[in-house]
């Protein structure tokens, strides 16, 4: 039997009590949907109580997926935990989420931190800026329950059956066979033509919107072909057989972590997905698959580096998983941002 639960919204009183009524002896199993947080007066030990359930139980027996209320606060904590943000551009999107607690009583805020932190908090509103006060909650946040933030970035959004779809808030039914067919990308090493071609493809989309790419006498065999990046080394992930994407996976990186032994890390570059497949989640399923490749060969580390200033990006790597684990500052007044995801 499969048992589903969503909606907790911080009651945890309710959810213990339900949870009374499950048997997950034998096959039971159940589905916690989403949205575990907001409105009730125990956000933090709801999540607790199932990340510690689904520790008991294991992640075949207790599934936890990922619903909006849990998303936004986790784009809140993205957005703040690099104390580089210098409190520009879209990082201002998300500051209601913190202003919009406080005005209900730092109603959730209130079950992640210390009644001490939370008065923090409320004396330096009213002499800082909305930016200063989110870097610090969400400091707050990452030093009392990292492990449990990494824990929900890792949540799926959906779970899978034989003949069902277990989903927060519905599914979008024109996308048929398509979501079977995002669960199985497959990667492909020494595609060097193959990915150059997607490379140059997303490239030259991104210059007709106006964003800062590779010009085309970059992308060539010729200029990406180095001693850390062999032909080999050139991928490309495919979907039901199409390609997706194009990326460069590397076992060395003499350029910004010289000092590393080979198979320390794999190093991703020059990550492109074709536009038929934006929006897709790719970089997840990417970043899955690469997981499982350093599995199979003893690596224990994920790096990558992308200029600090590129905030999109930085955003969709932060959502999956990787951390920022250090600045290159340039005398162009340029930085660049290392980040690292343990495998």
């Amino acid at each position: 039997m499969i048992y589903a639960m969503s909606d907790i919204h911080g009651c945890i009183k309710e959810l213990k009590r339900n949870m009374e009524k499950i048997d997950l002896r034998g096959e039971n199993r159940i589905i916690f949907l989403g949205d575990y947080i907001d409105y009730g007066k125990a956000s933090c030990q709801v999540l607790q109580y199932i990340r510690e359930l689904q520790k008991q139980l294991g992640s075949e027996k207790v599934i936890v997926l990922k619903g909006n209320h849990v998303q936004m606060f986790l784009e809140w904590i993205n957005d703040f935990r690099d104390p580089y943000v210098d409190g520009s551009g879209d990082c201002r999107i998300f500051n209601d989420w913190l202003r919009t607690d406080f005005e209900y009583g730092a109603n959730t805020i209130r079950t992640f931190i210390s009644e001490k932190q939370l008065s923090f908090l409320e004396q330096i509103s009213k002499t800082c800026s909305m930016e200063t006060i989110n870097l610090e909650a969400v400091q707050m946040v990452l030093s009392n329950h990292g492990e449990m933030i990494d824990w929900i970035q890792s949540m799926p959004s959906y779970y899978e059956t034989g003949s069902q779809i277990f989903v927060h808030a519905g599914v979008d039914e024109e996308e048929g066979e398509y979501i079977k067919q995002m669960n199985n990308i497959t990667i492909r090493f020494n595609e060097i033509s193959e990915a150059v071609s997607v490379m140059k493809e997303v490239a030259a989309w991104g210059r007709e919107q106006g964003f800062r790419v590779w010009p085309d006498e970059w992308l060539t065999p010729e200029e990406l072909v180095t001693p850390d990046a062999q032909p080999e080394n050139f991928c490309i992930g495919t979907i039901d057989g199409e390609t997706a994407c194009a990326f460069i996976l590397q076992w060395t990186d003499s350029d910004y972590w010289p000092d590393a032994p080979r198979y320390e890390a794999a190093y991703l570059h020059k990550l492109c997905v074709r536009r038929k497949f934006a929006g897709r989640g790719i970089t997840g399923l990417v970043t899955e698959a690469i997981r499982t490749e350093c599995r199979r060969r003893g690596v224990p580390y994920i790096r990558l580096d992308t200029g600090l200033d590129e905030r999109k990006i930085r955003r969709i790597y932060l959502d999956a998983g990787f951390k920022i684990v250090n600045i290159i500052d340039y005398p162009n007044g340029r930085s660049l941002a290392l980040y690292e995801l343990e495998v």
